[in-house]
């Protein structure tokens, strides 16, 4: 496979991991070069969200002053409650995004380095999924979208 498509299905994954996966399926590779250009694409996606929102949060407090409560907040406190960081971190590379899971990871105010292993243990376990459904019963997501 050339150094485009390559470069191509991290940056997909990077941000769309859903994506990322159909791309690397339909392109017929090999199951090992599937899971790992789909990891290191979503890895680096989380560590680049993780450190992006960041800053944005930090700027965000010291420009902002605390509001009351409002619904995104009750929203926040529901998220926290009932799944927490590990629901946020399994549900965001195939529900939502992962800009989106990390954002809201970051809002919850958790520490850098349990958000990196949660997310990136998430986005690892998706791709072993999807990538093994591929290999052993030959079920193609990239079909499916």
């Amino acid at each position: 496979m050339n150094l485009a498509k390559v470069i191509s299905i991290i940056a997909i994954s990077s941000s769309k991991f859903i994506w990322g996966i159909a791309a690397v399926l339909f392109l017929d590779c090999t199951f090992l070069e599937a899971f790992l250009y789909t990891s290191i694409g979503g890895t680096l996606g989380v560590l680049f969200y993780l450190f992006l929102f960041d800053l944005l949060f930090k700027y965000s407090q010291k420009k902002i002053k605390r509001s009351k409560v409002n619904k995104f907040r009750r929203f926040m406190i529901k998220v926290k409650q009932s799944g927490g960081l590990w629901g946020i971190a399994m549900l965001s590379p195939v529900l939502f995004s992962i800009p989106i899971g990390i954002a809201i990871s970051v809002s919850l105010q958790s520490p850098k380095s349990k958000i990196i292993l949660a997310h990136c243990t998430s986005v690892i376990f998706w791709s072993a999924l999807f990538v093994g459904l591929k290999y052993t019963i030959g079920w193609n997501l990239g079909d499916q979208i």
